[in-house]
């Protein structure tokens, strides 16, 4: 973490930045500035303001304070989106309106134990939308796995373009192999604390709950602890493919994708294995 604050220029090059992009949103100014400062607090060293996805911040701010442009917003922009993050697994159709009520309720409510809504965790050094990916890719596993249900058929099957499954193949076929050593130099990479909290979920496949439990921490610390790491293993995976395959933006696109949808299970065999 870089531990450093931003001087009140850079806060308020930050904060005109967010409104600009968002005027409808409506937060309080001092309140932002801070949650600004708790997001640079917890980057890794060497990040800045400027580094930060600051309109989006604005969105998950306004989001946990309950703001009706943000809601708004969120449902247009995330919660509309939620087919298309989870479109590799392919679900059925009936399966959709679930994930999408699953976001809702674990990202923009408060916690059963009274801690903040989830979406205050989103850390900003990625889009906000490919963070609330992860946890529809997320909940559209473990659904997929708690009914037992395969791929789709009959008029599921327009859930998957057949264009981007051929182009999700392609690249796989031609980044299979640079995207499981991404993952693994990715995760060596991270923090211990961060490899540890990614290991005891995907591998151990403890909830937060019992994670907060090894940690003496509560809950809503261990969803924050584990968005940051999520956000670092995929930021890492990203860098490495783009610096060492020269991706076009199309390409880095659907592999984006594809890494969305396979990071939990390549998380899961790669981590199993490391230090």
């Amino acid at each position: 973490m870089s531990d450093r604050r931003a001087t009140p220029g850079e806060i308020a090059a930050a904060l005109e930045r967010a409104h600009r992009a968002r005027p409808a949103l409506g937060v309080d100014p001092a309140g932002f500035a801070e949650h600004l400062q708790s997001r640079l607090g917890e980057a890794p060293a060497g990040t800045g303001m400027a580094d930060l996805q600051v309109e989006d911040l604005l969105l998950a701010y306004a989001c946990a304070k309950g703001d009706p442009a943000a809601l708004q917003a969120f449902e247009e922009e995330i919660v509309a989106s939620a087919p298309s993050f989870v479109r590799r697994l392919r679900l059925p159709a009936s399966a959709l309106d679930e994930i999408q009520q699953t976001l809702r309720s674990k990202l923009l409510l408060p916690g059963v134990d009274g801690s903040p809504p989830r979406i205050l965790g989103y850390s900003g050094r990625g889009k906000l939308a490919s963070w609330a990916r992860v946890a529809a890719v997320r909940a559209g596993l473990d659904l997929s796995r708690s009914r037992g249900e395969g791929a789709v058929e009959g008029d599921d099957a327009d859930l998957v373009s057949p264009a981007t499954d051929l182009e999700v193949q392609h690249l796989r076929a031609r980044f299979g192999h640079d995207f499981e050593q991404a993952i693994r130099e990715a995760a060596a990479a991270l923090e211990p604390r961060q490899r540890a909290l990614l290991r005891m979920q995907h591998v151990d496949g403890l909830n937060g709950e019992q994670i907060a439990a090894v940690y003496g921490v509560n809950r809503s610390t261990v969803s924050r602890w584990l968005a940051m790491a999520h956000d670092a293993l995929l930021a890492g995976v990203r860098r490495l493919l783009m610096t060492r395959k020269g991706l076009s933006p199309s390409e880095f696109e659907s592999l984006a994708r594809l890494v969305m949808s396979d990071l939990e299970v390549s998380a899961r065999v790669l981590l199993a294995g490391s230090d």
